[in-house]
């Protein structure tokens, strides 16, 4: 990673592919097929196989869940503070978002799922903690 960018490098080649100016953040997928990466405030996937990149939505701090999860936040700010978050997650199978649900007057920052669903951990804008919120049957769908 540039200080402006997500570069790959082939380690065989040693090739280098650069991705756009501006994206940050990568985390590649459990299986190693999909590589997710920030552009800007959107979210965006990139097939490693094809190399064709998809969009997945407006946010941040976006994280695996499994092969098939993306956790991440939307936020809202005031141009110095972030004064909203809400949780989110995208099903790379039915390409659905829903929300999870967290304690009213909490502003959830860099959300992870345990590997097995049941529990969200994030860091509350409000307080500085770092708190673990169990999930429901509901907040897991």
């Amino acid at each position: 990673v540039s200080s402006n960018r997500v570069s790959i490098i082939d380690i065989s080649s040693g090739k280098i592919k650069n991705l756009p100016e501006g994206t940050h953040s990568p985390a590649l997928s459990p299986d190693g097929s999909l590589l997710l990466f920030i552009d800007r405030n959107t979210i965006k996937i990139l097939d490693m196989n094809e190399g064709k990149i998809s969009t997945i939505a407006d946010g941040s701090s976006a994280s695996w869940s499994g092969n098939s999860k993306i956790v991440f936040t939307q936020t809202v700010d005031n141009g110095r503070n972030v004064t909203f978050s809400a949780v989110k997650v995208f099903n790379m199978e039915d390409s659905k978002i829903s929300e999870i649900p967290v304690e009213s007057g909490r502003i959830p920052l860099f959300p992870s799922l345990s590997p097995d669903g049941t529990k969200l951990l994030y860091t509350d804008g409000v307080s500085g903690n770092l708190l673990i919120h169990s999930l429901t049957e509901e907040g897991r769908k």
